[in-house]
């Protein structure tokens, strides 16, 4: 059985769940401004990742990873949909330089957004660093920017 992740986000410092602002809401009587970085970080669950992409080197298909990726870009809303309960709004991915162009991506129509910082993750108490990544991303809906700094996004995420 698979668990479901808990939306968080970060005000003064702190990790503040989904619930405990609403009960902020209920007290105080209206919703905590936040700024367009915590609604961002709160919106996460809408950014799905595309964390590997494997075609055999024996396998000789002219543009089939471009090809691939640009079919799974098309299908995954529906597909996340029905098995989640909500649409994703953006796919990204991390292509290691050393390794790997990320011409696929180029041809598939995503954006290249620059280089991670090679910090890795954010886990609290560990820090760890990495070689630095290029960051390219998929929009799957038009206004993905603003419905990611918005709190317009409902599904079944976390309640």
């Amino acid at each position: 059985m698979l668990k479901k992740k808990r939306r968080s986000i970060l005000q003064s410092g702190r990790k503040i769940s989904r619930q405990e602002l609403d009960k902020i809401q209920e007290t105080v009587g209206v919703f905590p401004r936040l700024s367009r970085t915590e609604l961002a970080a709160m919106n996460l669950a809408w950014v799905i990742n595309n964390s590997r992409s494997l075609i055999f080197p024996w396998v000789q298909v002219k543009n089939l990873a471009s090809h691939v990726l640009g079919m799974v870009a098309r299908r995954v809303k529906e597909d996340w949909q029905e098995r989640w309960g909500y649409s994703p709004v953006l796919a990204e991915t991390f292509v290691d330089p050393q390794y790997y162009e990320g011409i696929c991506y180029k041809a598939a129509n995503w954006q290249y957004l620059g280089m991670t910082t090679g910090e890795g993750l954010v886990r609290k108490g560990r820090t760890y660093t990495t070689i630095s990544k290029k960051i390219f991303v998929k929009p799957l809906v038009k206004d993905w920017q603003s419905l990611l700094c918005s709190e317009q996004l409902k599904g079944r995420v976390d309640e």
